[in-house]
């Protein structure tokens, strides 16, 4: 994470139904302190991608002036989570001879060095590019080679890239709130780090998040991540198929979602009703509603 002087760290995630920003300090001796929080629904980004420019800048501008009320305190650059512009994870094993010596720290950066000269995007946008393990002699799972003895050192390099496009129109969004980007975090390894324990990380565990656009999938193994996915699948479709099967307006299919909605069947749901409001009506009339069963 990078802060800027007074140690402020500004976060905005850009997603599919809202933009959210947080404004932290840091301090060596305590962490991470949260000064303050804002968000605003967004109409102008659908998978994670912007789709209308103004709405995506105005929605980014309010959350955060939102925060930097609550915070007392302005920023100029973000740290921009970003899932769209279909990510892909790419593994890279790279090796270099080290010929029996110990391993130095110059070992490492000639390593990485030779890794990150092998990564090759084409016209796409690297968001990361960091080891997930490092190897002596065809031996993998080293963490700290530094020390060690070989002939071989070999680094497995992940790189997650996305499409230049989508990388530009929000950046392009954010500048027009008159903000930089410090950098760009995939949202698949945010969620994985913010959500998961360094054990959970060791053993091995995937990190789903649901979005209402899209559905994040973060692999994480030996304390790194080792691979991420993006399906374009999520919990505003969900609503928009309860919306057409049931002939409902959309605010009323989000809310028998979320107050009726369950991903495990129970022997009461044939047995209770929901009572749902027919497309057109301008006023909430119980009588004239439908009734259907909540196994429905």
């Amino acid at each position: 994470m990078s802060a800027d002087r007074q140690g402020l760290i500004a976060a905005l995630d850009v997603g599919s139904s809202k933009v959210g920003c947080f404004i932290a300090r840091m301090d060596p001796q305590q962490g991470l302190t949260i000064l303050g929080v804002g968000h605003r629904l967004c109409v102008g980004v659908k998978g994670g991608a912007v789709v209308d420019i103004i709405e995506a800048e105005r929605a980014i501008r309010a959350a955060v002036q939102q925060a930097e009320t609550l915070a007392g305190e302005t920023v100029e650059s973000v740290i921009v989570s970003f899932s769209a512009g279909q990510l892909q994870s790419q593994v890279i094993e790279v090796d270099v001879a080290i010929d029996g010596h110990r391993v130095e720290e110059a070992d490492i950066a000639r390593v990485l060095a030779e890794a990150r000269a092998a990564i090759d995007p084409g016209d796409r946008v690297v968001i990361h590019a960091f080891p997930a393990c490092f190897g002596i002699d065809g031996s993998y799972g080293v963490r700290a080679p530094v020390g060690m003895y070989g002939d071989r050192l070999a680094v497995t390099m992940h790189v997650v890239s996305a499409a230049a496009g989508p990388v530009r129109n929000l950046e392009s969004a954010i500048q027009k709130a008159h903000l930089t980007v410090s950098r760009f975090v995939a949202g698949p390894y945010a969620s994985g780090l913010a959500t998961l324990v360094e054990d959970e990380r060791d053993l091995g565990a995937a990190v789903v998040d649901l979005g209402a656009g899209s559905t994040q999938i973060a692999v994480f193994a030996a304390g790194a991540m080792v691979h991420l996915d993006i399906v374009p699948l999520g919990a505003g479709h969900v609503t928009q198929d309860i919306a057409r099967g049931l002939i409902t307006p959309l605010d009323h299919a989000e809310r028998l979602k979320t107050v009726h909605g369950n991903a495990i069947q129970s022997a009461q749901d044939d047995r209770e009703d929901i009572t749902v409001p027919q497309m057109g009506e301008t006023e909430f009339d119980e009588d004239g509603a439908s009734q259907i069963s909540r196994s429905a």
